[in-house]
């Protein structure tokens, strides 16, 4: 097989193939063989008709796919032979001036393929700029993890009274409520809490929902613990008793506490266990900072595709011809549709080119155990942060053997983008910035277009789910 190059023009060219018999014979022969089990003829058994015959039935029918298969399969390595001078764009297209072929006669053939093309590039970003923001942890946050940690190990203890820190599960006389309501004496109306301070098991009450709790308690009661009843129905008195009362005891600041939290580590002071929640808290928000800022490094490199002369005509037509048959429509794209499409096609492409550059210039080989550090990543963002790394290491395994391939090679793309992003940020030259976690917020809410906005919530999101 010859393949005969001819640039155009800086962005698109043609390439001649040549086939000769040699390059297919083997291949057609093996498809005439399998043909000749299955075809039937008046007069043979199915599977004993003569080759020869099969030959002279179906050979000119055969030998369009036998040669088109195995130009493609060359046309592919020599499109990666080629790649290091230039990058073509997507897969060649069988050009209309073609010389129509004679299959029944010819023994040669001649194929012509348009293709477009990007002449080789440096990958060079030093000049992008980026601040390396570390977020100071505050006193006040601290204090805001430790009131998580001892509400979450807090003891409930059955007591007499209702007072100030307590829990009071009330039976309600409607047969939609089972088990009982529980309310915490915080969460009501500071005017009804005076009604109930020395209430006991037993005491009948007649009040409505809606009216005795606190705004924010009651939205938040509607989603679980009053979710059984429509809002207007929240409205009516209902008849109520005390169920229960019990009182809410918070661990104290020891050891033993500190075992908990942290089962691995050995605490015993106050000071080391607080030092221990900073370089926790400080680590979830470097995470966090990582990720926008290669997002932020992701979008410059991007920015850069503007730079390179691209086969403009040549992309058009394939996102016309191609675009909407990749999703499974018959429908074509209009002039403005395919503008609208044309530079997220070129960024992909540009992109395409950076990633397997930067994988050869620094060598990067994706193992499992980045594979499943890129899971690990998307599982927290799913369950908020809020999870000992360990465990969700485990959950990853399981996870990443459950899915499929389609999920293994998404999982793999990704891993690969991640690691080229972290390579060329590294390289970077960046200016530190110490801010708060207010500030940092603010920096990002303060960029001037609605997905850096979008972003910017997520982030606080995710930033109040570490406290």
């Amino acid at each position: 097989m010859e393949f005969i190059l001819d640039k155009k023009n800086a962005t698109e060219g043609v390439i001649i193939v040549n086939v000769f018999a040699d390059d297919y014979a083997d291949k057609l022969e093996a498809d005439l063989k399998q043909a000749a089990k299955t075809v039937k003829v008046n007069g043979f058994r199915e599977g004993k008709v003569p080759l020869e015959m099969v030959r002279k039935m179906y050979a000119s029918k055969i030998l369009p796919e036998v040669v088109f298969a195995e130009v493609e399969k060359k046309l592919s390595k020599y499109k990666r032979e080629q790649s290091l001078d230039f990058h073509i764009f997507g897969q060649f297209a069988l050009s209309p001036e073609t010389p129509a072929q004679d299959w029944k006669k010819q023994k040669d053939f001649q194929l012509h393929f348009n293709f477009g093309y990007v002449n080789d590039f440096e990958i060079d970003f030093s000049d992008i700029q980026l601040t390396d923001y570390q977020i100071k942890v505050t006193d006040e946050e601290i204090k805001k993890q430790l009131d998580q940690i001892q509400t979450s190990l807090q003891e409930i203890i059955p007591t007499e009274n209702v007072g100030e820190n307590t829990q009071i599960v009330f039976s309600v006389d409607n047969e939609k409520v089972k088990e009982g309501i529980a309310i915490k004496f915080a969460d009501i109306k500071e005017e009804y809490q005076l009604n109930l301070v020395g209430q006991v098991v037993g005491s009948t009450f007649e009040f409505s929902f809606e009216e005795i709790l606190k705004e924010e308690a009651y939205k938040s009661m509607l989603a679980y613990e009053l979710s059984m009843f429509e809002e207007e129905e929240l409205a009516t008195p209902f008849s109520v008793t005390i169920k229960s009362i019990n009182t809410f005891v918070l661990p104290e600041l020891n050891s033993e506490l500190y075992k908990k939290v942290f089962p691995n580590d050995t605490i015993e002071t106050y000071e080391d266990f607080e030092a221990r929640l900073r370089t926790d808290i400080t680590k979830s928000y470097t995470k966090i900072i990582t990720q926008s800022l290669t997002s932020d490094l992701y979008q410059a490199i991007l920015k850069k595709s503007e730079e390179i002369e691209y086969p403009t005509n040549f992309i058009k037509e394939w996102i016309y011809f191609n675009y909407e048959a990749s999703k499974g429509t018959n429908q074509r794209l209009s002039p403005t549709q395919i503008d609208e499409l044309y530079p997220s096609v070129i960024q992909d492409f540009y992109w395409q080119i950076v990633e397997k550059k930067s994988a050869e210039k620094y060598n990067i080989e994706v193992n499992d155990e980045l594979l499943l550090d890129t899971v690990c990543d998307d599982l927290r963002r799913q369950f908020g942060g809020n999870i000992e790394d360990s465990m969700l290491r485990d959950i990853a395994v399981r996870f990443l053997k459950s899915k499929g391939d389609e999920y293994m090679a998404e999982t793999f793309r990704t891993t690969v983008k991640k690691e080229c992003l972290r390579k060329i940020y590294e390289e970077l030259p960046k200016e530190t910035n110490f801010v708060t976690l207010d500030e940092y917020i603010a920096i990002l809410k303060a960029k001037n277009n609605a997905l850096v906005e979008e972003s910017a919530e997520e982030n606080e999101d995710s930033m109040t789910n570490v406290l």
